[in-house]
């Protein structure tokens, strides 16, 4: 069938390059237009070949697979079925006819002892006012929806010494295992680990839910930290607070200097240079005052310096608005990150570190080799900080001081999420494991609720039943998970842009006040100049003459 598929795949090509507009491509110089045009013209061959006849859609796949499906049986082939991409594979006859197939069993009607261990969210203890007992959880409703899909009936009692189980010093299992094994039990169903060692010994459906395991420990209140580390200048990095300071310099410079040399600026007595009003400590207080927005008494009186001040003032609408933004984010965001964020954080604390007794946390530190495990299992060994349940694990956590609870990732999780919320779940081991059903080994169900778990997951069942015992059960304040980035300069460089151009505008300004007034002056001289050689010759305007006297009326005297 692979030469086949090779064969038919040179045609597919060879029928390519005779089209018109691929028949030009060149192998030694194949551009991206060239192979664009030589897919699309690969999309548009039909033939029939060994496979079948050959012919793809818009997007380049296939259209219209039909295969047969061979059996070898003796020494020919025998067609037992046909595959297509609407029916899938259809078999017509038995696919190993001369082997007994294993009984899957019959559930319908069936009736199963189910032993289960209590771990919230999924096996709970309900006790009624009438003394009588009840368990939902998450495992609770699968079980029921199984049950229904499956017409089976059970009975659900709980484990004798409330241990999922594992091998004891007798070599005997204990826990839902041992009542496995001891036949008193069909299922054993709880957040039940798939290990190696209990796949030796029992049959596990396929995992209804994957996880990792994680870290639980007491959250870390803000008023723990007493270590003074100048939190109101977390919001800019130090790059910031550096082009800050130099701005601030820079700025009290320039305006000092727009005001000293523009000839409209503030002067002292004798027209120059400049007065107290705006001498360089003014100049530097405008500055500062503006930076802490409070104003400054005097202001540049310049149009150049007016013009280095609003883009001045401008940049610190900017640069306050984003610190004060950031600032209220670092202060009222709970900052998730505690003292221990992974299990490498574990290794270089003190913590002492907790299990539970018998589970699969424990064969994994125990039988890994890996150098980091091998020193957490010392720790653990050290403290003998071992737990017959996890509500004693986490009244331990809660309890002792500098102390961690490693477990399955859902359980902290949701227990993380319960009040008083004084615990968090962090990130711990990395390796991904599975809660499965486990059965009497060679059971003949297995495979059927191996498939309902199956298509369950397909039809979105189990995913339902997650959100409903995680994210409906959360009985604490949402947290801010938004991680919280100090301002650099990169992020600030636009705002020092339209400084900088401010800037240059600004001492063109000046130059262009200085020019102007030169001219002025100049204006101002030759007209004086002119007025005043007139006036010696007599000939001055009429607007600078003397009036002439005129003559005098006749009622003049009366």
């Amino acid at each position: 069938y692979l030469v086949a598929k090779a064969f038919d795949a040179f045609q597919v090509l060879q029928k390519a390059l005779e089209r018109d507009s691929c028949s030009s491509i060149n192998a030694s110089n194949v551009t991206a237009k060239n192979r664009e045009n030589l897919l699309n013209c690969m999309k548009k061959v039909n033939l029939d070949g060994f496979t079948g006849e050959i012919k793809f859609d818009e997007n380049g796949r296939r259209k219209g697979i039909h295969l047969e499906i061979m059996n070898l049986q003796g020494n020919s082939l025998k067609k037992v079925g046909k595959w297509n991409a609407a029916q899938r594979a259809v078999f017509y006859d038995s696919v190993l006819p001369n082997i007994r197939q294993p009984d899957r069993g019959s559930l319908d009607g069936s009736f199963h002892k189910v032993v289960v261990a209590e771990d919230t969210p999924f096996v709970m203890i309900k006790h009624g006012e009438d003394g009588s007992i009840s368990y939902e959880g998450f495992c609770i409703d699968l079980l029921k929806q199984l049950a229904k899909m499956l017409h089976f009936t059970y009975e659900i009692y709980l484990s004798p010494d409330g241990q999922y189980g594992g091998i004891t010093e007798n070599n005997t299992w204990d826990g839902m295992m041992g009542e496995l094994v001891n036949k008193r039990a069909d299922i054993a169903l709880a957040g039940l680990t798939v290990t190696e060692v209990r796949a030796k010994a029992f049959d596990f459906s396929v995992p209804f839910m994957h996880y990792t395991d994680d870290i639980l420990l007491k959250r870390r209140s803000s008023n723990e930290d007493t270590t003074f580390n100048a939190q109101f200048m977390h919001p800019f990095h130090d790059d910031v607070w550096v082009a800050t300071l130099v701005t601030l310099m820079v700025i009290s410079v320039s305006t000092f200097a727009l005001n000293y040399f523009s000839p409209y600026g503030y002067k002292d007595k004798n027209g120059k240079g400049t007065s107290e009003d705006f001498s360089f400590i003014n100049s530097v207080w405008f500055t500062w005052s503006c930076m802490l927005q409070q104003g400054a008494e005097t202001q540049p009186r310049s149009l150049s310096g007016r013009i280095l001040a609003g883009c001045y003032w401008f940049c610190i609408l900017i640069w306050v608005s984003t610190y004060t933004a950031n600032l209220a984010a670092f202060f009222t965001v709970k900052n998730t990150q505690q003292g221990i964020n992974n299990l490498e954080d574990v290794l270089r604390s003190s913590y002492k570190v907790g299990i539970r007794d018998n589970t699969a946390i424990e064969h994994f530190f125990k039988a890994s080799e890996y150098d980091q495990h091998r020193k957490i299992w010392h720790r653990i060994e050290t403290g003998n900080n071992k737990f017959k349940s996890t509500p004693q694990a986490i009244q331990w956590v809660r309890e002792t001081k500098e102390s961690l609870f490693i477990y399955d990732g859902p359980i902290l999780r949701n227990v993380a999420n319960q009040p008083p919320c004084d615990l968090v779940s962090v990130p711990g081991l990395s390796t991904a494991k599975g809660y499965a059903l486990a059965f009497q080994a060679g059971s003949p169900n297995v495979s059927e609720f191996s498939l309902a778990l199956l298509r369950l997951n397909e039809q979105g069942f189990l995913g339902k039943l997650k959100r409903k015992w995680w994210d409906g059960t959360n009985n604490c304040p949402l947290e801010q998970t938004t991680k919280l980035t100090r301002i650099n300069l990169n992020s600030m460089l636009e705002v020092y842009i339209v400084l900088g151009a401010g800037m240059l505008v600004a001492f063109f300004t000046m130059i262009g006040e200085i020019l102007w007034s030169r001219r002025h002056k100049r204006k101002i001289e030759t007209k004086s100049e002119t007025n005043r050689k007139l006036k010696s010759l007599d000939v001055l305007p009429n607007q600078d003459r003397p009036p002439i006297p005129g003559k005098p009326r006749a009622d003049a005297f009366f």
